[in-house]
This record gives structure tokens, sequence and C-alpha cells, in this order.
């Protein structure tokens, strides 16, 4: 019995739209098929050894919507009432008996259930790619449909989409759901949901993170009160997120907690605000990209809002960053004027990623290293303290540093060099008590000057 060979001919009899199923088998026992409904998951499948019907919830949606799962279940309980049917306390699973032994018609009932599924969800249901299965599907014509909010993506694995297409010569895939606006909210049994975003309401998007965030200027953030607070001169400390994970989390995958202690050492009356770098496949490093032309903007909104909010000024506002989040730092204080401390930041060497891109920062509006070309002849403002840590030794990024500080003399460059330290990802961890000295400077109107540091 060759459960793949009965699972095809139940695809190629029914009567349905089989690009909106998910096909597998498993363990070799069960027959299944998954459909998506908008981001969660509900499967069919018959069980050889129980010999039943197994209807599933495999997760439940983050938007807020009733679950059609409920009302589907008593759709099928009604059309199945002769059978024996069973259901768990949690009530996300529904089954019914069906014992027996001629496969032809266990399959007929398959389709007639499959058949009976479609009737009921109509067009609640999204589609599912194969991405490497489905060569002749032209995906773009699916993202242009206004209508279709979210699609399920995988490759011939039950990775996580983005990372696998990577590693499998399937970037241009990203690069499109990239482009069209679609973000990866969702990974279960081996497909990857992506859904449609609004770029001018991105308060859809938090139901995907902690009650812990919140939403301003399309900018989503935490924020952390001060530890101490008194009459005197009030702070803000604004912190962008650095690329975090490869994963299906949206929080794990926008947001880095960064400088997850700073609260510990910095001067009263400072308010904290993480963003998160909610953007394409990684983020954007705070900048915009093809689909929303508006984020630079937004973030600069964000910033003056939070000191309208709080009743700070702006000489009392510090913006930072490490990594890709010293890029978004370093851009929106030279932008707004703002004092600023980055570590390392990265200004488009992408030498450093070996000629890949597994970030998708080709997504970007423009190549990172034109915009800091051309961003000393944007700056209208006057220029605050500017701070970047670096080395010549051994940052792979320092170049590009030393070319933006060349273009703006005002920049105050701290070559820092340590032993602990022997490329780009050992800066973070290696400068903390340098970066606490450095933002408590800067929160304190303290002058920062260019300096060579030997440890």
């Amino acid at each position: 019995m060759d459960l793949h060979q009965i699972q095809n001919r139940i695809l190629n009899t029914v009567q349905i739209d089989t690009s909106k199923i998910h096909a597998w088998i498993y363990n070799n026992q069960s027959i299944v098929f998954d459909f998506l409904v908008n981001d969660y998951f509900i499967s069919i499948s018959y069980a050889t050894q129980g010999q039943s019907f197994n209807l599933i919830e495999r997760n439940k949606s983050r938007i807020g919507t009733p679950s059609h799962f409920s009302k589907l279940v008593e759709h099928l309980t009604e059309k199945y009432r002769t059978y024996p049917q069973s259901q768990n306390q949690e009530k996300t699973l529904w089954s019914f008996k069906l014992i027996e032994d001629d496969w032809a018609k266990i399959e007929e009932k398959f389709c007639e259930i499959l058949t009976n599924i479609f009737a009921y969800m109509g067009n609640k249901l999204c589609h599912i790619f194969n991405v490497e299965k489905n060569q002749e599907i032209h995906l773009s014509e699916y993202l242009d449909n206004p209508q279709i909010e979210y699609i399920g993506i995988k490759g011939n694995s039950n990775d996580f989409f983005l990372s696998y297409a990577r590693n499998h010569n399937l970037s241009d895939y990203v690069y499109l759901l990239n482009q069209k606006g679609f973000l990866a909210v969702e990974h279960k049994m081996g497909v990857s949901v992506f859904r449609r975003i609004n770029k001018n309401s991105y308060q859809d998007l938090l139901p995907y993170f902690s009650d812990s965030f919140h939403e301003l200027e399309n900018v989503i953030y935490t924020i952390e009160a001060p530890k101490l607070q008194n009459a005197k001169q009030k702070n803000l400390l604004i912190l962008f997120s650095y690329t975090n994970k490869s994963n299906e989390n949206m929080i794990d995958r926008y947001y880095s907690h960064p400088f997850p202690f700073i609260a510990n050492s910095i001067m009263p009356n400072t308010y904290i605000i993480r963003m998160a770098d909610v953007a394409d496949a990684f983020g954007s490093h705070g900048l915009n990209t093809q689909f929303d032309e508006n984020i630079e903007d937004n973030i600069q909104k964000f910033i003056k809002r939070m000191m309208n909010i709080y009743d700070i000024d702006k000489e009392n506002v510090v913006i930072c960053g490490a990594s890709s989040g010293g890029t978004g730092a370093v851009y929106h204080g030279l932008i707004g004027g703002y004092k600023t401390f980055a570590i390392d930041p990265f200004l488009g060497n992408h030498d450093y990623y070996g000629g890949k891109d597994p970030l998708y920062l080709h997504s970007i509006r423009q190549p990172i290293a034109e915009t800091f070309r051309t961003l000393p002849h944007q700056i209208n403002q006057k220029l605050a303290n500017q701070v970047v840590i670096s080395t010549a030794k051994v940052s792979e990024f320092y170049q590009d540093i030393h070319k933006l500080k060349a273009a703006i003399p005002e920049l105050i460059l701290c070559q820092f060099d340590c032993e602990k330290i022997g490329k780009h990802i050992d800066f973070s961890n290696n400068t903390v008590f340098m970066s606490n000295t450095i933002i408590n400077s800067l929160l304190m109107g303290l002058n920062v000057n260019d300096v060579d540091i030997s440890l």
C-alpha cells in the first residue's frame, strides 16, 4: 500500500483547486491535506492505524478574527452523523471512524470530504505553492491580486522559506514577495505564510508581537521608563535593532532587544525606546524599501512624536545602534541632527557577505553604499555629536566608515583596538563599558572627541 500513490490519485480525481492544498504523508501512516485560512492551518487526514478521518486546527490565528474551524466541524458533523464521531477537550481535533478495507472506498470518501470542505469554506482558503515543484506558476500574478492577503510558500523541505531560499537559489521569490509588500508571519507544517501589509497601517502587525510592543507612526517599539525620576532634565535614548535570527517568529526576526542592560548604567530620567526593524525579509536597517518609500520619514516623525509625548528637548535625545542597527542610527542621526552613537555600522560593504545577499538587502530602495555616499549632500541640519566606534585593524566595515568621516569631518571616530575583537561580530560584546561611557557623555552634553584606544 503506497500512500503517496493513493494521495496522488485523490488529487487527480477530486474536482477542487489543488493549489489551495498542501499534501503530505505523515510517518507512512496518514494521508494529510493542509489548508491555509488567513494565518492559520486546518488539516484533514486519514490515519491507517486508527482507521479514522481527522480534522485538525493546527494553530490559532494571530489577527483576532473568529476561527472557521468550529463552524466547519459543525458542518461535517451533520454531514457524517451516521459515523462514530469524537472531539478532543480543546476542540482542536474532530474525528470520525471509517473502518474499511477497500481503499477505493476510502479514496472515494476522501474526495467527498475534500469537496465538502471546499464547498463550505469557499474563497476563505488561501493558495499554497511549492515554488520548486510549481515552477510554471507566475507568482507575481497572485501577489498583484489585491484580494489575496495571505499566501503559503515552501520549497522542497520543511524549512522556513526565508532561510531555505537563500541556500537554494530561490532568492528571487523573496525579492518578489518583499517588493509586493508580503511579510512572513507564520510557519507551520513546512509552509511559510506571507501576509500582505498595508504600508499605511503597521498597527495591523501588532498581534504578531507581544503585549509589550506599541505602534506609532508605523514604527513598532517597546518603551522602558526611567528607573529613577526627578524634576530635572528628561532624556530619550532611541535604540535601533540589529539584524536578528532567521526565525518564523516576527519578534525574533525584527527585534533584537538592543543594549538589554543599559538601564542599569544609564543616567536618571532617561526613557529607553527600542524599535523593531519591520520591513522586507529581515528588516531594512531603518531605510526605505522598494515597497515602502515612507520608512525614513515615519522614523523621523516617530522620534519627534516621542519627544513631544515625554516633553524632551532635542539636545537630550540620543540615537544608538550596532551593526545594521548602527546603519539606521547613523543615517537618522545625521538626517535629523540628533546626537548619535553607532558601533561598527554597516554602510554598504557587500563584500562582507561574500558576494551573496543573505539578508535580502537588494530589496532596499537603493544600495546602502550609495545612500551613504550621497548622504553628506543631503544634510541640512546643524550636526550634533555623532560618534562611531570601529577599528582599521579588523573591521570589515571600517573603509566605508572612514569614507563617511572624510566627507563629514565633524563625525567623531573612536578607533578601538582590543585583542578580543577579531572581526565585526565581536564588537558589541567587547565595547559595553565604552558604549555606556559614550552614551552617558552624550546624554549629559559632554563633548566626545576623535580618539584612538588600544587595549
